[in-house]
């Protein structure tokens, strides 16, 4: 629900959040709940645009099984927070 646009080229990849999908007003505050609970569980990821923009850079020795863990670990952050918030 909070996902509002999703853009890159290969891993490198930004999450755009939003409050409301129709006026696109930045998610900061949830984006930057974020970004500290997937920090506490081992995803680190920068924020950007006051927190509203999730920017995955990983290494190229990243395995497909690590994007995987990791995009399983902020789906369900992802969940804590719209569910808080």
């Amino acid at each position: 629900e909070m996902i509002g646009d999703v853009r890159g080229e290969g891993q490198l990849i930004g999450i755009e959040l939003v409050r409301d999908r129709g006026s696109k007003q930045p998610a900061t505050e949830e984006g930057r709940a974020i970004g500290e609970a997937c920090f506490e569980r081992g995803l680190i990821f920068s924020l950007r645009r006051g927190g509203s923009v999730l920017r995955f850079v990983p290494p190229a020795t990243t395995t497909p099984g690590q994007i995987d863990q990791a995009m399983d670990l902020l789906g369900a952050v992802l969940d804590e927070v719209s569910a808080a918030h």
